[in-house]
């Protein structure tokens, strides 16, 4: 990151002094400031690079396992916990698992077996997530040997069913440690001769397939301490001078500091006091170099430190996280709380639409029935006015003086003479009656080329004046007063079910001279402010509200 930093720091100044000097034309600095930048590159890149590639998580292990190689394990956990921040940033889960791997080494060396455990499980959980198999088996593999020695062989063998099942391409290596977890079961169980028998197995498949040497000499001292549990304190110190003698010409001292410890107690059962005093000095003088415990203690504190500081980063994004899902569920309430006031809103509005139809349902029939006595009043009117001027008259008014009907003929004739139609009273009334028949007669309404000519033509009159009278009586056109008696037949239809329950409304407005469904549903819409299937449905439950 600084590196990314410094080159960009280096563009940015690189780019503004070349515009400066290009503006100015100054072509021979620009050519100097070129060569000079060209000669920093040379110069610090490959500088630079190293110190990229020096402060990688890869670097940083290396030097860790160079370290704990060479048995200076507070050099290794501190390279160690440096590798594990690098290979987070990095995003580099392999190298993050081998970390924790080693880590978990670097304590059951120390014989702190409990933290042991907890970096295995860590590495062996993450392996499994990411599945990385042969990390995950080796953590499995080193949970199996530490539980043993923490005396929990249900749990070691629980890990050693894990290790048996993950499949790895090594089969030696499968073999081998199948071979040494069986013996370390068996000593946590308390079966020192079967344990005995499986460490002897393992001794001898490590000379065979000639493998480090470390795999035959760490089983030795084992079986030694086998030994020293039965007393076979002859058997055992063979054991660990073979051991001491092979581990003497590797570069691992830590394995023999467990060497002079475990031949100290030996020469001490023997009696030997003299020998075991050499052992024990050349214990506490190995277990000094190797196990420097001040500066072990400060690598602890540090990974101890790395470690708070990732749990508070945890701890950090789990509380951001949590303030994120409350303010979702915040929001998410608030919606739900706005959700149920607008379906309450729009239930009450829907209430009030229903109930406001129902009533427009109700008028309609009530302005029908108006609608038939009217008729019914206007007939009369007519059939009592022909009566009335089929009836001689017995006196006459004076003759100075005008008569009721002359004064009233006049007035038409005004009336006439405004309008341009020149009709009296007792005409109108004849037209009226004569287009309210045609109107009332739904065979003839039905037509769908049924017009005002037509209407005209059957009332032997003309357009001009039919279409007069129509407006004068009823102050609307032609064509709104035919959707009228149209609209009104097809309401009947509707709710009619005994005479009409059959018929669909496309068969309904076909039949009353409707040539299409959004004509049919205009008009009914501007007559009745709803639309057919609504007026139905009403209807229907205002049929079903009375019978109740």
């Amino acid at each position: 990151m600084k590196i990314k930093i410094r080159f960009i720091s280096f563009y940015f100044a690189f780019y503004s002094a070349c515009t400066i000097f290009a503006l100015v034309m100054d072509y021979k600095k620009l050519c100097t400031l070129f060569t000079v930048a060209l000669l920093w590159l040379l110069s610090v890149a490959p500088s630079m690079a190293m110190e990229e590639q020096a402060g990688s998580a890869i670097v940083q292990k290396t030097k860790g396992d160079a370290c704990y190689n060479a048995g200076r394990f507070s050099e290794a956990l501190e390279f160690y916990t440096k590798a594990l921040d690098i290979s987070k940033n990095e995003e580099n889960e392999r190298i993050y698992y081998a970390c924790l791997g080693n880590i978990g080494n670097i304590y059951a060396s120390m014989d702190d077996l409990k933290r042991a455990v907890h970096y295995y499980t860590r590495g062996y959980e993450a392996s499994a997530k990411s599945k990385y198999i042969e990390l995950q088996w080796r953590f499995a593999v080193n949970l199996v040997s530490a539980y043993c020695q923490l005396k929990d062989p249900k749990s070691a063998k629980a890990f050693f069913q894990m290790q048996m099942q993950l499949p790895i391409k090594g089969v030696q290596q499968k073999e081998y440690y199948f071979l040494i977890n069986q013996a370390y079961i068996a000593e946590a169980e308390n079966k020192p001769q079967m344990a005995r028998y499986y460490l002897q197995k393992v001794c001898d498949f490590a000379v065979d397939h000639k493998m480090d040497p470390n795999y035959s000499l760490n089983p030795l001292v084992d079986l030694g301490r086998l030994y020293m549990k039965e007393g076979n304190v002859k058997e055992a110190l063979a054991c660990f001078r073979k051991a001491q003698h092979g581990l003497l010409k590797l570069p691992h001292q830590e394995a023999l500091v467990s060497v002079y410890k475990a031949m100290t107690e030996a020469f001490r059962q023997q009696g030997q006091a003299d020998s075991a005093a050499v052992y024990h000095r050349r214990y506490l003088s190995m277990s000094d170099s190797v196990f420097n415990m001040s500066q072990f203690t400060m690598a602890g504190s540090k990974l101890f430190e790395y470690e708070n500081a990732e749990t508070q980063k945890q701890i950090n994004h789990l509380v951001s996280q949590n303030h994120i899902q409350w303010g979702v569920i915040s929001v998410f309430v608030l919606l739900l709380v706005a959700l149920a006031l607008l379906y309450t809103a729009l239930r009450r509005k829907t209430r009030s639409l229903q109930e406001a139809q129902q009533l427009l349902v109700s008028k309609n029939e009530q302005l029908m029935q108006s609608d038939r006595k009217s008729k019914q009043l206007l007939q009369q009117y007519v059939q009592a006015m022909n009566e009335k001027q089929q009836k001689p008259t017995a006196t006459h008014a004076p003759a100075d003086e005008p008569q009721a009907d002359d004064v009233a003929e006049d007035k038409d004739k005004q009336q006439g003479e405004r309008t341009g139609v020149a009709m009296n009273e007792e005409q109108r009334n004849r037209l009226l009656n004569s287009i309210t028949t045609v109107m009332e007669d739904v065979s003839i309404i039905s037509n769908s080329n049924f017009n005002l000519s037509m209407l005209a033509e059957m009332v032997e009159s003309n357009t001009k004046y039919v279409s007069w009278i129509i407006n004068e009586t009823y102050h609307k056109n032609f064509k709104t007063l035919l959707n009228e008696y149209r609209i009104r037949e097809a309401c009947k239809r509707l709710y009619d079910k005994k005479h009409y329950g059959n018929m669909t409304i496309q068969a309904i407005y076909e039949e009353l001279g409707y040539n299409s469904a959004a004509s049919f549903i205009q008009a009914f819409k501007k007559v009745n402010g709803m639309t057919p299937s609504v007026y139905q449905k009403l209807k229907a439950q205002e049929t079903d509200a009375t019978k109740e």
